[in-house]
């Protein structure tokens, strides 16, 4: 890779900070690739958010386009956001970056750089650690070459 481009979020950043050491290319970190922001459920996992938000939980996992939080509907929020990182990331010089974030960043870059909109949110999953890999075309569209890649994982007798 060329450059890094991270979530500045502890996470991203010391994934990030990991990956890139002794490279050459710079590493830049971008708030447009923060997680969304699900406010009373952020880093909760998902079986204590539905245990003590039934109907937030309900509403995120079956809704998440139209499920809305203190007055923000964070998916939504996500696309013009997502965009302006693909944006950001396709007007630099470099020929192979690596981008590190967060599973609904991820998910919402994928969709965005095929052209769907936030109600197809669930319709792709993003596997942590997992690599999507694009390819960029000649008119600058990604092209989406490779979704959740994870065989970097594989460690006999250990199932993920």
């Amino acid at each position: 890779f060329d450059a890094c481009f991270s979530s500045p979020l502890t996470r991203a950043r010391q994934t990030s900070e990991i990956l890139w050491e002794g490279r050459a290319g710079p590493l830049e970190f971008m708030d447009g690739l923060k997680e969304a922001n699900l406010k009373r459920l952020q880093g909760m996992t998902n079986a204590l958010a539905a245990e003590e938000y039934p109907e937030l939980y309900s509403a995120w996992r079956n809704a998440p386009a139209e499920f809305r939080m203190d007055g923000s509907c964070p998916v939504v929020e996500l696309w013009p956001r997502v965009q302006a990182a693909w944006d950001a990331i396709l007007s630099t010089e470099h020929a192979s970056v690596l981008v590190v974030s967060h599973k609904s960043v991820l998910r919402a870059m994928v969709l965005v750089a095929l052209g769907l909109p936030p109600e197809a949110f669930r319709s792709i999953d993003i596997h942590n650690s997992g690599v999507t890999e694009f390819r960029i075309n000649a008119a600058g569209e990604p092209m989406l070459l490779n979704l959740n890649l994870n065989s970097h994982l594989a460690n006999p007798g250990i199932y993920y």
